[in-house]
């Protein structure tokens, strides 16, 4: 990786509104050359928790980096996506949804 691969994966932050959204989603994947994922959506009422399996290779070094599991927790409000919070482990993200693994 070099610097301008490093800049790209600070997903730390809070992004709100759509144009935040976008603006997230386009640098973090200006760093890949690919993005390849496996994902299984999970029911949860008015919430969705995305599992997910990814592995990328870099942009500027073709280096594979397989990012492994983590999972995404959307909640819906009339059919919009209102919240998102990723998190670093399934059943974290599960049990954040009132579910368990």
């Amino acid at each position: 990786m070099d610097a301008s691969d490093i800049a790209a994966l600070d997903i730390g932050g809070v992004y709100r509104g759509a144009q935040a959204v976008r603006q997230f989603w386009r640098e973090w994947l200006a760093a890949w050359e690919t993005v390849q994922f496996d994902y299984e959506l999970v029911d949860a009422g008015d919430r969705v928790v995305a599992l997910i399996d990814q592995r990328m290779r870099g942009r500027s070094t073709g280096i594979e980096v397989p990012f492994g599991k983590y999972a995404h927790v959307y909640t819906f409000r009339n059919g919009l996506i209102v919240h998102w919070k990723g998190y670093m482990s399934h059943s974290e993200a599960l049990a954040a949804a009132g579910l368990r693994e």
